[in-house]
């Protein structure tokens, strides 16, 4: 019984179950604040990219951490296209 037990958690998972769990991680960091939605522009990230190309450090500069709740809700029930 043992062994069955240990062999169904490294079984391999379903893409549905596997999307199911992407969603509630994303869900569940977004709601502590451990994760944010980016909704910066792809044209403002390539720019970054060509910066980081030219020598510069690559590293994003967390633009859109600091948006309020209110307004992240409201970008994505419009609709918004994430990146």
């Amino acid at each position: 019984m043992k062994a069955r037990m240990w062999a169904a958690r490294w079984a391999p998972i379903s893409k549905a179950s596997a999307k199911r769990y992407q969603r509630y991680a994303k869900k569940s960091w977004w709601k502590a604040r451990r994760g944010y939605y980016c909704f910066c522009k792809k044209e403002r990230l390539e720019e970054m990219r060509a910066a980081a190309d030219a020598g510069e450090v690559a590293k994003y500069d967390k633009h859109c951490l600091h948006l309020p709740k209110e307004e992240v809700e409201a970008r994505i029930a419009a609709g918004e296209e994430l990146p």
